[in-house]
């Protein structure tokens, strides 16, 4: 009995996860979330993978046919995360090192049609490309009919025991890395704290990035920004305040390069982290 459960509950997660991932106007973000942003050294690190805005959002399973790279990464080492499909929260293990640790995951390409071309304008508006749409026509594409893939990089920065490390690029083809100072006990009192977009290895300047916030009343904020000439965000460095920050770049596509003839490409970079506490400061 409890085998056909098991299957009944995997194959019910699995629909979740896939209805999910085909609606990314729908449910904007993607994102990791951590059940707690420090942990002992011996416990389990937890989180969810999550899609939604605003913090709130679907909780999808574990498939690794759906990603290319979700790993844990520290100054010692990296860690593979492994689990069992339909597995939620996706991420469960006992980690292997300590450290200030930099979660990592990679989405394998996702592909979305547009029915009406009205969404593709408000969704590329908003991310900060708005002249999206006399670059659809200057290509002669359909206003309707035609295919985008999106790739998702998520990053969470959760300490296990000793706070030690900070984080850093990880290879990403977009990411986004935070100032090291939000881990550290003698810089509890700075006032900004310094986000960098990279784009390619490379800074990325004038980029919109989204920066939603919480606090421990759960009440949640949401701004927008652009980088400057460094591919640099400041963020008021409030104490004990969830960061969720999110960046996306939009970029056309040879349709014949593609199994789907995908004319556009969209790359959606995201990072959640704490501000210090007590807790995180071990």
């Amino acid at each position: 009995m409890y085998l056909i459960y098991r299957k009944w509950m995997i194959l019910a997660n699995f629909i979740i996860a896939s209805f999910a991932n085909a609606f990314p106007l729908i449910a904007h973000e993607f994102w990791i979330e951590p059940k707690s942003y420090a942990i002992n050294s011996g416990e389990r690190l937890i989180a969810n993978l999550r899609i939604g805005q605003n913090f709130n959002g679907d909780d999808l399973v574990y498939n690794e046919n759906e990603f290319n790279r979700f790993s844990v990464l520290t100054e010692i080492g990296n860690q593979k995360v492994l689990g069992r499909l339909g597995d939620r929260p996706a991420l469960n293990i006992l980690p292997k090192y300590s450290g200030v640790s930099i979660l990592i995951h990679q989405s394998e390409p996702t592909y979305l049609t547009y029915d009406e071309f009205e969404k593709f304008k408000i969704f590329s508006e908003k991310k900060g490309f708005p002249n999206i749409q006399k670059e659809h026509i200057k290509r002669g594409l359909p206003r309707k009919g035609f295919t985008e893939s999106y790739t998702r990089f998520a990053k969470s920065i959760v300490v296990v025991g000793v706070n030690k490390g900070s984080d850093k690029r990880v290879g990403l083809e977009l990411e986004l890395v935070v100032d090291s100072s939000i881990y550290k006990n003698n810089n509890k009192n700075k006032k900004m704290v310094t986000i960098t977009l990279f784009y390619q290895k490379k800074p990325y300047p004038n980029a919109t990035v989204q920066i939603f916030s919480k606090n421990k009343n759960e009440f949640i904020r949401n701004s927008n920004k652009k980088t400057d000439i460094k591919g640099e965000i400041q963020i008021e460095n409030t104490p004990n305040t969830i960061f969720l920050i999110n960046s996306v770049v939009l970029r056309p596509v040879n349709p014949k390069s593609n199994n789907n003839n995908a004319v556009w490409e969209s790359l959606w970079a995201s990072t959640t982290f704490q501000t210090w506490t007590k807790a995180n400061s071990m």
